[in-house]
């Protein structure tokens, strides 16, 4: 599980974090997951990507 690794513990705790899989698939099937999810939350949030967003990929 990947995204587990990808936070350390204390940044989890400094941040008041849980980790929660939503997901999982090969790297093609997460991206297509993942822009999907931020299409959604744009439709929601008055056209904003979520704030740490770049792009909508």
């Amino acid at each position: 599980m990947r995204g587990k690794k990808r936070y350390s513990d204390s940044y989890m705790d400094e941040n008041k974090l849980d980790f929660t899989q939503e997901a999982t698939g090969s790297k093609r099937e997460m991206h297509t997951w993942q822009h999907e999810r931020i299409l959604e939350y744009k439709e929601r949030n008055g056209g904003k990507r979520p704030q740490l967003n770049k792009s909508d990929y």
